[in-house]
Formats: C-alpha cells, sequence, structure tokens
C-alpha cells in the first residue's frame, strides 16, 4: 500500500508540475485516504494551496506534517504561508525552527532576510546577512544584497567597504560597481560616482540601471549632452522605456529644442494617451505658440479630470489662465 502511496503521489506531482491543478489535489486525496499522516503529500498538498493563495488551508497542513515530522522543509513552508497571512513573529518563529533542525537550510535563512526587509527590522536583516556570509554561503550576491541594505540604512563606509572587497570574485563586476557609484552618488562624491559607473559600464555596456545612473550623474554635474547620450542607447535597448523618453523631452524643452521634445512626448503617448507627465509637458510646451493654445487648454483640463502627480499643477496653470482673461475682459 505505501509503494501504491508513493507512484500516486508521484502522479500528482507530475499533474502539479504541468499546472494540472485539479488533477494533482484527486491524486493527493487519494493518498491521504490510504495513509492520513503521509507527511510527503500532506506538504505537497500545502504547497498546491499556497500556489492557489489558499493559505490558511496551506498553513493547517504544513502544521499537520511538521507535527508528524520535524522536518526543515515543513516548517519553511509553515513560516511562508505564515508570511503570506502577514502573521510575522510566527513566520519568522517557523523560519528560525527550519534552521534550527537543519543550520545549512539555505532558503530559511533567505526568507528570514525576506521577512524583516518587509517588515522593515534592517538591522535583523544585516545581522542575517553577515551570518549567511561568514558561515554558509560566500557568494557574492549575498554580499550585495548586504550592501544595498547598508546604503539602505545609511551605512555607507560599511558598503563601500564590502563592495570594493568584492570586486575580487569575478563574474559581478558591472553590478559591484553600479553600486559603488551608486553609494558615492548618495554621498555628493560625484566624480567618484561617475568613475564608478563608467567602469561598470565596460563591463555590462547596455545595462539599463548603469545607464540610467550615468546619466543622473551627468544632469547632476549638468553635463546634459552626455545625459542625452545615455538616455539614447537605453532607447536603442528599450523603446518602451517612457520614464526616460519623457526626462529627455524635459532636458529637451529646457535646451528650447522643441520639435524633438514634442517628437518624444508623442511617441510616448501613442502607447499610453493618458500618461499624464507627458500630457503635462505636452500642454506646457503647446502654451508657448498661439496656434496651439486651445490644446494645451484641452490637455490641462483633462488633467485636472482625474487624480494624478499633475492635477493641482494643472489647475494652478488653467486659474493662472482665467486671471489673466478676467483681467483683459
Amino acid at each position: 500500500m505505501k509503494t501504491d502511496a508513493k507512484e500516486i503521489n508521484n502522479q500528482g506531482v507530475v499533474h502539479f508540475l504541468n499546472n494540472n491543478f485539479a488533477e494533482a489535489k484527486n491524486k493527493y486525496m487519494e493518498v491521504l485516504n490510504l495513509d492520513s499522516g503521509n507527511t510527503t503529500t500532506l506538504n505537497n498538498l500545502g504547497l498546491l494551496y499556497l500556489h492557489q493563495k489558499r493559505y490558511k488551508k496551506a498553513e493547517e497542513l504544513f502544521r499537520k506534517a511538521l507535527n508528524e515530522s520535524e522536518n526543515e522543509i515543513y516548517a519553511l513552508n509553515l513560516g511562508h504561508s505564515l508570511m503570506q497571512q502577514k502573521q510575522f513573529d510566527d513566520a519568522e518563529k517557523f523560519y528560525l525552527k527550519s534552521i534550527e533542525i537543519k543550520k545549512t537550510n539555505l532558503q530559511a535563512w533567505e526568507s528570514l532576510v525576506s521577512l524583516y526587509e518587509y517588515t522593515n527590522q534592517l538591522q535583523k536583516a544585516i545581522d542575517v546577512l553577515q551570518t549567511i556570509i561568514l558561515t554558509i554561503n560566500h557568494q557574492v550576491s549575498f554580499k550585495i544584497k548586504l550592501s544595498k541594505i547598508l546604503i539602505k540604512t545609511k551605512k555607507y563606509k560599511e558598503a563601500l567597504d564590502l563592495l570594493h572587497s568584492s570586486l575580487a570574485q569575478n563574474g559581478s563586476e558591472a553590478e559591484i560597481l553600479y553600486y559603488i557609484a551608486f553609494t558615492h552618488f548618495k554621498t555628493q562624491n560625484f566624480g567618484l560616482a561617475k568613475t564608478a559607473i563608467q567602469n561598470s559600464l565596460v563591463h555590462s555596456p547596455y545595462w539599463e540601471l548603469s545607464l540610467e545612473l550615468a546619466a543622473t550623474i551627468a544632469m547632476t554635474l549638468s553635463d546634459t549632452e552626455t545625459a542625452i547620450h545615455y538616455w539614447d542607447k537605453i532607447l536603442e535597448i528599450n523603446h518602451m522605456n517612457h520614464a526616460v523618453r519623457i526626462n529627455k523631452s524635459i532636458l529637451l524643452i529646457s535646451k528650447k529644442q522643441q520639435d524633438q521634445a514634442i517628437r518624444e512626448l508623442d511617441y510616448v503617448l501613442s502607447f499610453n494617451p493618458e500618461n499624464p507627465k507627458a500630457l503635462y509637458y505636452k500642454a506646457l510646451l503647446y502654451l508657448d505658440e498661439k496656434n496651439t493654445f486651445p490644446e494645451a487648454e484641452k490637455i490641462l483640463t483633462c488633467l485636472i479630470q482625474s487624480e494624478n502627480d499633475y492635477t493641482n499643477k494643472a489647475l494652478q496653470i488653467l486659474n493662472n489662465l482665467k486671471h489673466k482673461k478676467d483681467g483683459v475682459d
């Protein structure tokens, strides 16, 4: 019978992996009818419910499996089901239980980090990551993750020391240099930030994140042509990066290159006609021309009819225009 139960369970797993969830559940239930304490199947059915966002049902199954057998995976999955229900203290308890059962269970350690980040217990996240790096796994990805939290908590020197020490590990130079640049940028060391981001782009010339930071640094240094150069590279890679295209158009407006700015804004609006930022800056451009002035008013009126980041600005401009008209009258 146990052999039969194992075979039926495996059939359920195949159905689950093929997204045939009803069939998978039927197989798991068939096993549990044969052996109600089958921990493997209790865990598998719990995973199915977890996937279906039926978190309380998943929790019940993982608890039963863990009560039957003290297993690090069951404790980990129970933690996941509790995390999804925002029962953070209990989730932490079972992630720690999973680690107690098997100290090298990296998934449980990573889950603890995610919990502490989500609940803004950043010092705890730092402590756990330092434990992972010192005792379990020396991969550079954990050092980068730790450096990001150190930056977030404004521990910039610690972040830089860790990042520079990580450069000796090959394979992640572009990402490490990006965060070195970002840290220098946060501390207003713009020259060092510029050097680091240029070095990042040597390793990964088409990484959007580095190109965006490079453009931001260039703008901070008032090097507008270089900023446009980086934005254009991003748009070559991803023509749907509307945020970058709008930023480029705003810079073009400041440089009195209205025709090109309009082209960039119209490109964004051809895909997203209600983009409030693109509409707002198009209206500003249209206000400068007598023949497009009515269209500008029309755009601003549309902006105040919905709640967005530019509603108040649009309303203020329309009120100013009304006061001017009243004054003329």
